[in-house]
């Protein structure tokens, strides 16, 4: 009993320096089709393979600057002229954050330099402009 009290601890850190300790600084995994990913998919910055955001001529004076993913430019235009007219939409004064609902879109709202950057989403859509201070 006595001889696996002493070579146990051994053991165990044997195993631990094999397995690394966790000190693997790889940044590249596979799925499970075995296709790499890079470490801007894993961190969420890239959108799904074929989704591309794309930036819309927008002739309102609420928004500037309209990007939409997976809608058109007129539903996003109706949701950043939806969004000017409710007023809980817009952080109250000295809050830097404020969310809203617009026809089934959840719009998050953020103070950026002399306006606010929104953005509107529900599943596989997404809305985002920028809107100047008045």
């Amino acid at each position: 009993m006595r001889l696996l009290a002493r070579f146990l601890p051994l053991a165990l850190l044997a195993a631990l320096l094999a397995a690394g300790c966790g000190s693997g600084g790889s940044t590249v995994t596979t799925t499970p089709e075995a296709a790499e990913t890079t470490p801007a998919q894993q961190s969420g910055a890239e959108g799904p393979t074929g989704v591309t955001a794309r930036a819309c001529r927008h002739t309102g004076e609420e928004a500037l600057l309209l990007r939409v993913s997976g809608v058109s430019c007129a539903k996003g235009e109706s949701v950043a002229t939806g969004w000017g007219s409710k007023p809980e939409c817009v952080p109250a004064p000295g809050n830097s954050r404020s969310a809203c609902t617009i026809s089934g879109y959840r719009c998050l709202t953020t103070v950026a330099g002399r306006g606010f950057a929104v953005t509107c989403a529900r599943p596989e859509r997404s809305i985002a402009f920028i809107v100047r201070r008045g």
